[in-house]
């Protein structure tokens, strides 16, 4: 029987971490908001899904749209639609990666800021594109820019050749810190706890009862009260302490409704720039968002929340207006029924 995920051991005190400011990193009050760049990735049908099918993809940057139309009378409505990538059914994990996340990794090491949003529909491919499977090759994004960011430190650490390809500065000090919050409602928990101190709000399943964390607003900031943030000491630390907060996640969903798909799941990283005579490190972060199914918005009404109504805008308002480096990869699945 295999062993029950641990949280990670190495970690810093529960404090309120906050989402909204710089943590000392200099930025120019007077740089032009940063457009939002967005993404499509359209998952592989069955061959019995695949006779549905009403979206296919044009180009690498366009998808077409053909439906029903609303009128009826056996009339087909055709659209066509442009994004900055759009990746078919047979685009691999790596290609994902390479496009989507990459630059957002090399932005961290540079010293922006980054976020990064994987949005659609359940089962549509969001979890995949970001966590991915077990194999190596089905490694998500999410994975694979962890790689990328401990092998840019070890490349630092080896010195030489390598350490001159790391985009890192070899007279800093680096760390590398991370948060992983889960957001259900109104409620924020903490996908890191350690089991006797998660107050799991999935009563039923756990037997605890519900101690949420509090997202609120003051003095500019958004902040989380007593959300944890472990520091990982390389890649291995890293990618167990991720697979023990999806595991947490996905523990929600065997018997509340589905929670894990109407939930949102963020995940900050933190890398910590330390210059050599410096005390106090300067901070940028790379967060990583899968974001609830967005069943309610194709089959309701739709309506944007303000900021205050909404704890993930709440928590990204800064991103969301032109401030940092944000990616939205939509996932699609191209059946009639979900579109």
């Amino acid at each position: 029987m295999a062993e029950p995920l641990q949280p990670p051991d190495s970690e810093m005190p529960r404090r309120k971490l906050s989402f909204s400011d710089s943590d000392g990193l200099s930025t120019s009050t007077s740089a032009a908001p940063e457009r939002m760049q967005a993404f499509v990735r359209l998952r592989p049908l069955s061959g019995k899904e695949a006779r549905a099918t009403i979206a296919t993809t044009e180009t690498d940057c366009t998808i077409s749209l053909n439906k029903p139309s609303a009128q009826g009378y056996g009339t087909i409505e055709e659209h066509s639609f442009s994004f900055d990538g759009v990746f078919g059914p047979d685009a691999s994990q790596p290609e994902v990666y390479e496009a989507v996340m990459r630059p957002q990794v090399q932005a961290l090491l540079e010293g922006r800021d980054t976020l990064t949003f994987a949005y659609g529909i359940t089962n549509a491919g969001k979890t995949y594109t970001v966590q991915g499977g077990a194999a190596p090759e089905q490694r998500g994004v999410l994975p694979r820019a962890l790689c990328s960011i401990f092998g840019a430190l070890d490349a630092l650490r080896a010195g030489g050749e390598a350490a001159a390809g790391s985009r890192l500065d070899p007279s800093c000090s680096y760390k590398v810190a991370a948060s992983f919050l889960e957001i259900y409602g109104a409620e924020a928990h903490d996908l890191l706890a350690p089991a006797e101190k998660a107050g799991s709000w999935w009563q039923g399943i756990r037997g605890r009862g519900p101690v949420p964390l509090r997202i609120k607003e003051g003095g500019g900031k958004v902040s989380v009260d007593g959300l944890k943030e472990a520091v990982w000491a390389d890649l291995a630390e890293a990618l167990a302490a991720v697979e023990y907060g999806w595991a947490n996640r996905q523990s929600a969903s065997n018997g509340v409704n589905d929670v894990s798909s109407r939930s949102h799941a963020v995940l900050s990283i933190k890398l910590l720039v330390t210059p050599t005579g410096e005390s106090k490190p300067k901070v940028t972060r790379l967060t990583v968002v899968d974001l609830a199914g967005a069943e309610e918005q194709t089959q309701g009404t739709q309506r944007v929340p303000p900021y205050s109504n909404s704890r993930i805008t709440m928590l990204f308002r800064d991103f969301l207006s032109g401030s940092g480096q944000t990616v939205v990869i939509a996932a699609l699945n191209p059946r009639a029924i979900d579109a």
